[in-house]
């Protein structure tokens, strides 16, 4: 199992992840790539809150595919094109990962490889 932890010599993390993922011996591990709020007949939401949950709907759907689930994420990296979206990502991301807190960096970058999406989230996830 998976283990989160936060260092008691750091700050707390400032929202909802963890500092590490301890990965045990013997997992089996999965580099998802960036996942963007695109629905599965390619149409895209023109709003972010759409998208927010589309990414982490697609994300899911990848690990349900590797036969694994939103408690095997050890890592994630989020990519939002307006600091504006932080809040509909936070709600996607409780509603798909409840209170798991993986480690995770965000990012508020000008634009991702498609200037429709507002959203991509990456993922590490371990089983053992």
């Amino acid at each position: 199992m998976n283990t989160y932890a936060n260092p008691p010599t750091l700050a707390g993390p400032f929202g909802g992840y963890s500092h590490y993922c301890q990965i045990p011996a013997g997992s089996r591990l999965i580099q998802i790539a960036g996942q963007v709020g695109v629905a599965s007949d390619g149409t895209i939401p023109d709003d972010a809150e759409r998208q927010c949950v589309l990414a982490f709907a697609n994300l899911v759907a990848v690990l349900k595919h590797a036969q694994m689930d939103v408690g095997d994420i050890t890592k994630m990296s989020v990519f939002l094109t307006d600091l504006s979206y932080i809040g509909a990502y936070r709600i996607a991301r409780e509603g798909a990962l409840g209170e798991l807190k993986p480690p995770n960096t965000l990012l508020v970058i000008p634009s991702l490889a498609n200037p429709l999406w507002k959203v991509e989230v990456e993922a590490f996830a371990a089983k053992s």
